[in-house]
C-alpha cells in the first residue's frame, strides 16, 4: 500500500486496468550503451506495439510482409534524437471502453458514446475535459478512433492474419465493439 491506499498513480486519474493515464501510463527504460551515450527523457507516448518496428529497424531488417500492417511505429528516431512526436496514434480498448490517444490529445469514451477529449501535456492529470470547448479537435479524435478500431476489427476477422485462430479459439467481434464503430 502507498499512502494508506491500494496504490497510487501519483498524480494522474485512474489505476491498473483504467484508460485513464493512471492506468496507462508507465515508466520506460532503455539501456543502450553503443547507441545511447548520455541519459535523457521524454514525454513521447511509446507503446509495446512499437517494439518489433523499432528492432527491425535497428537491426536494419526489412519487415517481412507489407500486407499485414502495424499498429506500432519504429522508436529509432526517437532514440537517434531525431523525433519529437510520435505522428501516428496510439488505440485502447478494454471491454466496452477506449481511449485514442496522438501527439497532443487524447478520447476516451464507452460502447454508450464518445465522451471526453483531455490535452495531456497540459493537463495530465485529465482533470479538464475539453470535448465541449474543442470541437474540431474532439471531432478529429472520434475520426482517428474509427479508424483504428476498423483495422482492429479487420485484423481481428482475419483480413491480415487468417481466420485460423479465431475458429480455434471460437471468439466472436465483441458486441460493444460494433456501436463504438458508428
Amino acid at each position: 500500500k502507498a499512502n494508506g491506499r491500494n496504490g497510487s498513480a501519483g498524480p494522474f486519474r485512474g489505476r491498473k486496468r483504467d484508460l485513464l493515464e493512471g492506468g496507462i501510463r508507465v515508466p520506460g527504460l532503455l539501456v543502450w550503451p553503443a547507441k545511447i551515450r548520455e541519459g535523457r527523457a521524454t514525454s513521447m507516448p511509446c507503446v509495446t506495439s512499437d517494439y518489433l518496428p523499432t528492432v527491425l529497424d535497428a537491426a536494419d531488417i526489412p519487415y517481412p510482409d507489407e500486407d499485414r500492417r502495424l499498429d506500432g511505429i519504429s522508436l529509432m528516431p526517437l532514440i537517434e534524437g531525431k523525433m519529437e512526436k510520435r505522428g501516428k496514434p496510439i488505440g485502447f480498448l478494454i471491454a466496452d471502453r477506449f481511449a485514442v490517444q496522438d501527439d497532443d490529445f487524447k478520447i476516451l469514451g464507452t460502447s454508450r458514446g464518445m465522451s471526453q477529449l483531455y490535452q495531456i501535456a497540459a493537463d495530465p492529470g485529465e482533470n479538464r475535459d475539453l470535448s465541449g470547448d474543442q470541437p474540431d479537435a474532439f471531432a478529429t479524435r472520434v475520426s482517428l478512433f474509427r479508424s483504428w478500431l476498423t483495422s482492429v476489427h479487420d485484423s481481428f476477422e482475419g483480413a491480415e492474419y487468417g481466420r485460423e485462430s479465431n475458429e480455434r479459439m471460437k471468439q466472436a467481434w465483441p458486441r460493444p465493439c460494433e456501436r463504438m464503430a458508428r
